[in-house]
């Protein structure tokens, strides 16, 4: 069973009654940690999930759990009478990112509910057989790293039994996958050690733009991309100290408008006390603290890398959803398509304790995510 957005399989959790063998990792290939986050899963889409998104183990056997504290619900994942459906199920963490670049950064609400609801019914259920848990119409290969993972799934001997080779991915070029995409780099203060081979140097600056008043320098810096920014301050040892000192705001600035950079809220969720205490954060972290490194970092940790990768095919599978929002079924009146989403939509505000959302007022409209 795989996620609907990155393809990465899910390992039998701690509620599997009688899970295969061959669903689990080979020993060594991963850590606990590791092998926790992919246990856990985020199903979507209704009238799948009657409330429209909820957390589930999965369970091996063509099955994801769902324990409320009291008793546990199975959710069969590919349907087996030949309907090509399957549900959608992702880890966490690529769910969270997905509610992020879908614009339902809090999907307790209404709103998110609808907007969620509505990109399920838009997209349809994903495929089963051959590519199970595949999106329609969604180019994976063609995405970020234009990563390929088919060759890694062999079928199974039943519904919703296909079986991914870690011990080859481990061994592949995209080793890098078998992480947590949500671990991120600390983010310090400048260290001494940084600045040190500039302290008692004079600075013979004769150049037209290094001569140049620093709020100028300031004023200007703002407008150059991140490639051209890197190779500016890299050039002499005058702006590599100020790089690492005046400039640290425009770094600060290149990271916040990369928008997987930073944890998200719900990421939080997903750490220890300990480790969400030492990431970055968007307001308090000081403007003075080493962004330039951080901007290094996080452009060379196997977690953050695939971290990019996951989001770019959330953009993928978002931009499939708009581009086939106009034309669907579901945003019609008059179609059983558009009753059914919404007749279930109206019950899940109901489980969720919340009130119906008036007539005429589900269309979710379309903005821009503000990262």
């Amino acid at each position: 069973m795989s996620c609907s957005i990155c393809r990465l399989p899910f390992i039998p959790g701690p509620y599997s009654s009688d899970p295969l063998p061959e669903h689990f990792p080979p020993k060594g290939i991963m850590s606990p940690t590791v092998d926790t986050y992919f246990t856990r899963s985020v199903g979507m889409g209704l009238p799948e999930i009657q409330t429209v998104t909820a957390t589930f183990d999965y369970c091996s056997n063509n099955f994801f759990c769902c324990y409320d504290g009291h008793r546990v619900a199975n959710l069969m994942w590919e349907s087996p009478f030949g309907f090509g459906n399957t549900v959608f199920m992702t880890h966490t963490s690529c769910a969270n990112m997905f509610f992020h670049v879908l614009g339902a950064k809090d999907k307790e609400t209404n709103e998110s509910m609808t907007l969620i609801a509505q990109a399920m019914g838009v997209l349809g259920r994903p495929l089963a057989g051959q590519d199970p848990g595949r999106v329609r119409n969604v180019r994976y290969e063609a995405v970020g790293e234009q990563i390929d993972l088919r060759p890694f799934w062999s079928p199974g001997s039943q519904p919703g039994g296909d079986v991914f080779n870690w011990k080859a991915l481990s061994q592949s070029k995209y080793n890098f996958l078998v992480v947590r995409p949500f671990i991120f780099p600390r983010l310090l203060d400048v260290a001494p050690s940084r600045t040190a081979h500039f302290r008692n140097v004079e600075f013979n600056n004769q150049d037209k733009f290094t001569t140049l008043p620093l709020d100028i320098l300031q004023i200007l810096l703002p407008y150059l991309p991140m490639v051209s920014y890197l190779s500016l301050v890299s050039t002499c040892r005058f702006l590599r100290l100020h790089a690492l000192t005046t400039f640290q705001p425009n770094a600060r600035r290149l990271v916040l408008d990369i928008p997987w950079s930073l944890p998200l809220p719900a990421d939080l969720s997903l750490m220890s006390p300990s480790m969400a205490a030492k990431v970055p954060d968007r307001e308090k972290t000081p403007h003075t603290a080493d962004w330039l490194l951080y901007l290094s970092h996080i452009h060379c940790t196997n977690s953050m890398r695939t971290r990019r990768w996951i989001w770019a095919l959330a953009e993928s599978i978002k931009d499939t959803y708009l581009a086939q929002l106009a034309t669907s079924p579901v945003m019609e009146p008059a179609t059983h398509e558009y009753k059914v989403l919404h007749d279930a939509l109206e019950r899940a505000f109901e489980l969720a304790g919340m009130e119906p959302t008036p007539a005429g007022e589900c269309e979710t409209q379309v903005v821009a995510v503000a990262y």
